[in-house]
């Protein structure tokens, strides 16, 4: 954030101050060494001899000044957390209380710098939201989030799971909203009050993870597939609100963080979904007849799906089963805890935001400029996330437009491969209306290919065009030239795993070398890892040359 040498810098190019540049560039440079009291002194001599007899306002006091008396206060306050940031402007500076607000500087103050820094690095085996579980990609995520400059009192995760990002990596922000589908939000707000008794709750989990520790191999299974299928039913389309009123909701909370923690990754759970899928066709005319009523119908393909299909199939082929299952006996209570603390705080709800800023773009609306939450915008990829969000490929180019002209600041996970449309409405596709046919379209992280058979469904469409990734790519490379953009990378050599995380932003971040990085955070970095900060346009160059044109 804000260092001395900021203001040093700035000095140079402040006209009006040309002429005594040298001895503000050296005052500059003793605050370094200054005590607060003696800093403190130098302030208000500049405040008295230079600003007030030129009847200077307040809120035109150059950037060098603003950036020194925030430094100054953040020391103080690092230096001695006791402190309260009112009462040191206050009482010592010639300054109002809240100079930092929006009626004066209008920055980030030093005490909410402080509470952003602020980090756990909890380990949080909640496969439904694997990749924010990942240590690494949480450190990098805050790491970014500590240089944010643009001031806002809310952080939003526009395409929201379980809040990790906003929850463990944004603290300080008065608001923290966590954009869901409805039928999330009914859950997460129906259970979210029961993490105020976080031990009634714990002694359902520890019970189950006492079993599954002690259990042999087939009494395991057997007890994963109840859990799973259990709350499967719990919390699907198929139980309205009325009868999830009628469960304790302590029992619910416990059975949605063992649902979260066992549930398969959403590559997998998407490869289910098709398999499941083709499993339910074959059962389709006789299960009409024998079911009369359309809910009987529903209700009995979904105990398929729960019990008889995706969750055996799982478990048997051992796909990542193990892992879950060790991941979540090693779930700590201090760590689930802390969790549950954070959880509270997060706001859940259902609305759009690429939505909302794309209509104020459109229209013109005059608080354009003040929409300025902070945004962390993992968009929606695979078949299970974008029926999450009804996300389609238009949706994702307005995305792209939104990020285009949005003046707040964001962190976009970048996924650097595409799947072909499979949303594409059917009527329009036959009339070979290209209008919706972007090539903005479903970037994700693994690389897999399903057969267009497969994804024929009553809501799926397969589409045969191929797309070409590098004008997503020439896309970003238009939003680049109007906010330049910044890159941060990790990856390492695994051979049997490659770990590679990607985040493009418009926040000029903190350049930190690996061993920094890792001391920080408390985090080791494995098979030669390694951070790369990049700009948008050298990550550009380094990735478009391996793409066809």
């Amino acid at each position: 954030m804000y260092q001395f040498t900021d203001a040093i810098d700035k000095v140079k190019f402040d006209e009006e101050f040309s002429d005594v540049a040298d001895n503000i560039k050296n005052d500059c440079k003793q605050l370094e060494s200054m005590s607060f009291s003696d800093a403190v002194i130098k302030i208000n001599e500049w405040i008295d001899k230079v600003f007030s007899p030129c009847k200077c306002s307040i809120i035109d006091y150059p950037e060098w000044f603003k950036i020194v008396v925030w430094r100054i206060i953040y020391n103080e306050l690092k230096t001695n957390p006791q402190a309260r940031q009112t009462e040191l402007i206050e009482d010592n500076i010639n300054l109002p209380k809240d100079v930092f607000g929006k009626k004066y500087w209008n920055m980030y103050s030093p005490d909410m710098k402080l509470q952003q820094e602020e980090y756990d690095n909890l380990f949080l085996p909640f496969n439904y939201a694997q990749v924010e579980c990942n240590h690494i990609y949480r450190a990098m995520i805050h790491h970014i989030i500590c240089s944010a400059v643009v001031p806002t009192d809310t952080i939003v995760d526009v395409f929201g799971k379980l809040g990790l990002v906003l929850a463990l990596c944004a603290n300080g922000y008065k608001n923290k909203k966590v954009c869901v589908n409805e039928r999330e939000y009914m859950i997460l707000t129906k259970i979210q009050p029961a993490f105020k008794r976080k031990l009634r709750i714990y002694k359902y989990i520890e019970g189950v993870q006492k079993f599954l520790k002690s259990s042999y191999p087939d009494e395991q299974k057997e007890k994963v597939s109840e859990i799973i299928g259990l709350a499967g039913v719990l919390f699907s389309s198929y139980i309205d609100k009325k009868k999830i009123e009628k469960y304790d909701i302590y029992f619910l909370s416990a059975y949605f963080i063992m649902y979260k923690c066992l549930l398969p990754e959403y590559w997998i759970d998407s490869n289910l979904e098709v398999w499941k899928t083709e499993r339910l066709k074959k059962d389709d005319v006789k299960s009409k007849k024998e079911n009369s009523s359309k809910q009987e119908y529903e209700l009995t393909n979904n105990k398929k799906f729960m019990y008889d299909t995706w969750i055996s199939h799982w478990i048997d082929e051992g796909r990542g089963y193990k892992d879950r299952v060790e991941g979540f006996i090693n779930l700590s209570k201090s760590d689930l805890f802390t969790f549950m603390d954070r959880f509270l705080k997060l706001e859940f709800c259902c609305e759009n935001v690429v939505e909302e800023v794309n209509t104020a773009i459109e229209f013109r609306v005059d608080n354009l400029k003040n929409i300025k939450e902070f945004l962390y915008i993992d968009v929606p990829k695979y078949i299970t996330e974008y029926e999450r969000f009804n996300f389609d490929t238009k949706k994702m180019g307005d995305v792209f437009e939104m990020l285009s002209e949005y003046e707040g600041e964001w962190i976009l996970p970048w996924k650097t491969y595409v799947e072909k449309d499979i949303r594409l409405n059917e009527e329009k596709r036959n009339k070979k209306d290209t209008e919706i046919s972007s090539v903005r379209d479903r970037m994700y992280t693994k690389k897999r290919e399903l057969t267009d058979s497969a994804y024929r469904t009553d809501i799926l469409s397969a589409v045969e065009e191929d797309i070409n990734i590098k004008d997503i790519y020439d896309t970003m490379k238009i939003i680049d030239e109007r906010h330049n953009l910044f890159v941060f990378d990790y990856r390492d050599k695994n051979k049997n795993k490659p770990q590679s995380i990607v985040f493009i932003t418009n926040i000029d971040f903190e350049k930190v070398d690996d061993i920094q990085f890792q001391t920080k955070y408390n985090l080791d970095f494995e098979y030669n890892g390694r951070l790369r900060k990049r700009t948008f346009k050298e990550f550009y160059e380094e990735m478009t040359k391996w793409i066809p044109s």
